[in-house]
């Protein structure tokens, strides 16, 4: 396979998800002890891509410095000065791409293998895109994508959020994709009804312009929109180790950095960051996530949760299937 890059967008605010965005982004959520653009990153090398921009928003200083701390020449970060839409956000990093490339949303995860199937799509076909689709009913359309497909599988017509009753497909377009080069010369989109220039519209115009653009069914994927998907997503990455062949991850807790009353106990699978403070009489697991900055106070029961920064679990206190985080 000829080389590819990515690009990951990462400028979102990640509004329904509440008070847990506010002091950081979306896509620097922690998932299993990884921000969840690093997740993305992670399944996006398994499908070999080497080279990565990734567009953050203004003032996200730690996704600027998480950027800087994978210490490789192959990751460059730039800025999404105003949020104006995902063609706009493709725009700004359009200087840094000079080569077919995939291009993923922060909060979508996609399996590897299906990534590098789009990938094989484009080359093989010589399409100048590719769209991963999920089948969808025309209440889930109307918050997606709707793409009409031909008989061999080419896109005729794709549209961002269609009104009730104005499309026949079933096909939603999700938030991954492989492109040519030859896209970026159709960002320069009118903005929408929802004062964004929407990357549809951009794919539209490559399609109105002879361009060949396809359509292939992913499997599956997992995204982050609500608390409850962080959640899911982090009760996964602790049950099942990917890197490992999908085996049930270990307990990651470090007696040097986290200390512990000989009363608490452990249900693995856990993952204790350090500097997290657990009172005695504790029973943590199993499926939990303490994130560094948490309190968890004495005699306090937590299971399938996480803990983000800030959050602090009362004296006793149950905490199963949810997410804790500070207000401030």
């Amino acid at each position: 396979m000829k080389t590819m890059q990515a690009v990951v967008l990462a400028a979102g605010r990640g509004t329904r998800l509440g008070h847990l965005t506010i002091q950081r982004s979306k896509a620097m959520l922690p998932i299993a002890g990884e921000p969840l653009v690093g997740r993305v990153l992670e399944r996006l090398r398994v499908a070999g891509l080497q080279r990565f921009v990734v567009v953050g928003g203004p003032d996200d200083e730690e996704l600027v410095q998480y950027c800087r701390d994978q210490q490789s020449g192959s990751l460059s970060h730039v800025v999404q000065t105003e949020r104006r839409g995902m063609a706009h956000a493709l725009a700004c990093a359009a200087p840094l791409i000079d080569q077919p490339f995939v291009l993923a949303a922060c909060d979508n995860l996609v399996a590897s293998d299906f990534v590098a199937k789009m990938m094989a799509c484009l080359e093989t076909t010589g399409a100048d895109g590719v769209l991963a689709l999920l089948r969808m009913s025309p209440e889930r359309l109307q918050h997606s994508a709707a793409v009409e497909l031909m008989m061999d599988g080419r896109v005729q017509h794709i549209v961002e959020k269609p009104p009730p009753g104005s499309t026949k497909s079933d096909a939603g377009s999700i938030a991954l994709y492989a492109f040519r080069p030859r896209l970026l010369a159709h960002l320069d989109v009118p903005v929408s009804s929802r004062g964004e220039q929407e990357l549809q519209s951009a794919v539209q115009a490559l399609i109105d312009a002879g361009g060949d653009v396809r359509g292939l069914f992913a499997p599956g994927r997992q995204t982050v929109t609500r608390p409850a998907d962080l959640l899911a997503l982090n009760l996964h990455y602790l049950a099942h180790d990917e890197r490992g062949g999908g085996e049930p991850a270990l307990s990651a807790v470090d007696p040097v950095q986290v200390s512990l009353s000989s009363d608490v106990t452990l249900l693995p699978p856990v993952r204790i960051e350090a500097g997290v403070q657990i009172g005695a009489g504790c029973v943590i697991g199993p499926r939990v996530y303490l994130e560094a900055g948490c309190q968890v106070g004495e005699g306090a029961v937590l299971r399938d949760a996480v803990v983000l920064r800030g959050g602090v679990v009362p004296d006793r206190t149950e905490v199963v299937e949810a997410v804790c985080a500070g207000d401030a």
